[in-house]
C-alpha cells in the first residue's frame, strides 16, 4: 500500500545526512566520523533494497497525462542507493584516505 505517509515516514532518512553533515562539519574525530558514515551507509543500503523488494511499484500521472507516467517507488529507491553509494566512498575515504576525505580541515572565517 503505498500513500503520502508512507513518503512522509522517510524524512528520518533525512536527518541522518543533516546529522552526518554536522558530524563532518564540526570536525569530530575520526572514530565518531566512521561510525556515523557506517551506520548512514547501511541504513541508506537498507533503504534501497527494502523499497525496491517490498513495496509494491506505484506510478503517478504527470499532468493529467495517461501516457506520461513516473514510477514513485522506483525513483525513491534508486536515490536511496545513489545515497547508499556515496556513503559508503565516504565510508572508504575516512578509513583509507582521510586527506582526501570532505572532512574540513580549518575552520572557515567570513569576513
Amino acid at each position: 500500500d503505498f500513500s503520502t505517509i508512507t513518503v512522509l515516514k522517510q524524512f528520518n532518512n533525512i536527518a541522518a545526512i543533516g546529522a552526518f553533515s554536522l558530524i563532518d562539519g564540526l570536525q569530530m574525530p575520526r572514530k565518531i566520523q566512521f561510525i556515523a558514515a557506517l551506520s548512514v551507509a547501511m541504513s541508506f543500503t537498507t533503504a534501497a533494497i527494502s523499497w525496491r523488494l517490498q513495496v509494491e511499484p506505484h506510478q503517478i500521472e504527470l499532468f493529467g497525462s495517461k501516457k506520461l507516467k513516473i514510477d514513485v517507488v522506483g525513483l525513491i529507491a534508486s536515490s536511496y542507493g545513489v545515497i547508499a553509494i556515496f556513503m559508503w566512498k565516504q565510508t572508504y575515504r575516512i578509513i583509507f584516505k582521510p586527506k582526501d576525505s570532505t572532512t574540513l580541515t580549518k575552520n572557515i572565517e567570513i569576513e
